[in-house]
């Protein structure tokens, strides 16, 4: 099927399958200097019909941003944004949030949909999150660690939580809520070993890393498998 573009600028979240038969990163980025330019990287690839769909990161000077563009058969048009076949539907590389489960710093939950949430345990919006969840049938949550570069204690907060899970599969999670509840946790902050301390810095930033790439600006955000952005207050029981 033959597809239309229509071109948006605006920012798109996908995650990657796999590299499909599209000319390489360094191909393309000679053949569009801009690319450099821009501060664009290519994480991944996929031939299309009548183009080639390249998912890529943005740096500018607030942040990383995760985005889509478009590159015809001929190599002579690069096209940012969306774009749509005939019958509306968004051309995009496909999703699959699965394969970054390993990185969580814990998970809660037994429920057969699955959700990745990236929190800041100092964020009043991500507190509230906290505590609503109730029903561990309701899904499966995967968390990442995200504390905002202006809350002061989030990556204290999310060292002792990376502590607690580390003594008890799921007390990360508990940990948190102790946190959301207003509950003391620098005394058991003291504590940590320094050699510790530095492993769980290094999660964290793995954390924020993995959140700028899949476009998190702020929290909590929450994704289901396929790569969308939910809204949290639908999905958490």
């Amino acid at each position: 099927m033959k597809k239309t573009i229509l071109v948006a600028l605006v920012t798109s979240l996908f995650a990657s399958l796999s590299f499909a038969a599209a000319p390489s990163a360094d191909k393309i980025k000679k053949a569009f200097p801009i690319l450099a330019e821009y501060n664009v990287s290519i994480t991944d690839s996929l031939e299309d019909d009548s183009l080639y769909i390249y998912k890529s990161l943005v740096r500018t000077q607030q942040g990383v941003r995760p985005t889509q563009f478009y590159v015809t058969k001929d190599l002579k048009r690069i096209i940012f944004g969306d774009a749509f076949s005939k019958d509306g539907e968004k051309i995009k590389i496909a999703a699959d949030l699965t394969k970054i489960e390993k990185d969580a710093a814990w998970k809660w939950g037994t429920g057969k949909d699955k959700y990745y949430v990236f929190t800041d345990p100092e964020c009043p919006y991500s507190q509230r999150m906290q505590k609503r969840f109730s029903d561990p049938k309701s899904g499966a949550y995967y968390f990442f660690l995200y504390p905002l570069s202006f809350h002061a204690n989030a990556k204290d907060m999310s060292a002792y939580i990376l502590e607690q899970e580390s003594k008890k599969k799921g007390a990360g999670h508990e940990a948190a809520l102790l946190i959301a509840e207003s509950g003391d946790y620098k005394t058991a902050l003291s504590k940590i070993d320094p050699k510790k301390r530095a492993e769980y810095a290094a999660k964290i930033e793995a954390n924020i890393k993995l959140g700028d790439s899949l476009g998190v600006s702020g929290t909590p955000s929450v994704f289901n498998a396929k790569g969308e952005s939910v809204d949290w207050t639908k999905v958490i029981k």
